[in-house]
């Protein structure tokens, strides 16, 4: 093969993963009916994040998901800030969320061990995690859990601001 069939080649191979990507952004799962709504946990690790939590926690709040319906767990990671403060104001106001401190593990360190804590006292089907600095879209729990049916056992999601 010579250089301009390979990248006559490579782009075409390219042209076709922008189509699939651009199918897959189209959502045509998004119009078929969620009629079981599975129990969703969201799962937070915070550590020194008072100047973010407040818009992450109220993010998670505003879900056009089911109160009823998922659960807010705010892993307190050792934070020296008003962190722990904060949530604990939030856990009084909305009963979906539940607010705990990091114990230490000798197996695992930082965030990993915050999560797998957080993780353990879970009771959702599916699992959402993000990072206490984001800003979650109202539809972010639904549109999630929308993706997951039989054979499906993870879904990824990307930053877009």
């Amino acid at each position: 093969m010579t250089y301009e069939h390979l990248l006559l080649a490579s782009i075409l191979l390219y042209l076709i993963q922008i189509l699939m990507f651009t199918n897959g952004v189209a959502h045509p799962r998004d119009r078929k009916s969620n009629a079981t709504q599975p129990f969703i946990s969201v799962v937070i690790a915070a550590r020194n994040e008072q100047a973010n939590i407040t818009k992450c926690l109220d993010s998670v709040l505003q879900q056009t998901y089911p109160k009823e319906r998922y659960e807010v767990i705010v892993a307190n990671d050792g934070s020296t800030d008003e962190t722990g403060a904060i949530c604990e104001k939030y856990k009084a106001l909305h009963s979906n969320i539940s607010v705990f401190d990091v114990t230490e593990d000798p197996k695992l360190k930082g965030k990993t061990n915050a999560l797998a804590q957080a993780i353990d006292r879970s009771k959702g089907e599916i699992l959402l995690i993000t990072d206490a600095d984001c800003v979650v879209p109202e539809t972010w729990t639904e549109g999630t859990a929308m993706r997951y049916e039989s054979g499906v056992g993870i879904v990824g999601g990307m930053t877009l601001q």
